[in-house]
């Protein structure tokens, strides 16, 4: 072989191991590229995390906002009555039934949540008549109007003791009763024995508590 031919010989030689060499490179290159790639995939960043609105979007508050707020409010063992402000006894029977006289001690010592409590008068028991709707509880109403003849027992029908005595006699106060279309009526106060539901009279920023 000629001088010339070995020198051509080397020169594709090395050209065959430059070649190689960058394709090596490059495949380490890319694969290494994929690898990162497939481990970056495996390990979320931020921005591919679904994020949750914490807040209610604008459309459901308007909607809430145009809902009507409920009349009575639910306040554990008692009520609030949003038209009136008065805050009422939730159980229409935890008293058992009670004279006048002790129903007035009744609610001089009933505590919920605060003392203050006392004994309606007529009117007030008319705003809330029957009171069959939540969230009071245990209410004595009876649609039935009074009567022997009505299928009922005399429990059956009941009322409730209002503050109101009757100045025109003597031991006499007023009932409210809880049956058929309510209204008030007078008897004994201290030989009857009724319900009692205690009211207390309106509390500021009462509804802003749970």
């Amino acid at each position: 072989m000629t001088r010339v031919g070995v020198t051509n010989l080397a020169i594709g030689l090395a050209g065959v191991a430059i070649g190689l060499a960058v394709g090596f490179a490059a495949g380490y290159n890319l694969a290494a590229r994929q690898l990162f790639v497939l481990s970056d995939a495996a390990q979320p960043t931020p921005a591919m995390v679904a994020v949750i609105p914490a807040t209610v979007p604008p459309a459901t508050q308007a909607a809430d906002a145009d809902e009507p707020q409920p009349r009575f409010i639910d306040r554990r063992d008692a009520v609030e009555d949003t038209q009136t402000g008065l805050i009422w006894q939730k159980d229409g029977s935890a008293s058992g039934k009670l004279n006048y006289y002790q129903a007035k001690q009744y609610a001089a010592d009933l505590l919920i949540g605060r003392p203050g409590w006392r004994l309606p008068t007529r009117e007030e028991l008319k705003t809330i008549f029957p009171a069959t709707d939540a969230p009071f509880t245990n209410t004595r109403y009876n649609p039935v109007p009074y009567g022997p003849g009505n299928g009922k027992a005399p429990d059956d029908w009941n009322s409730y003791w209002t503050a109101d005595m009757d100045g025109r006699r003597e031991d006499y106060a007023f009932v409210y009763q809880w049956y058929a279309e309510g209204g008030a009526n007078n008897c004994y106060a201290s030989k009857n024995f009724v319900y009692v539901r205690c009211v207390h009279d309106p509390v500021k920023n009462v509804s802003k508590k749970k």
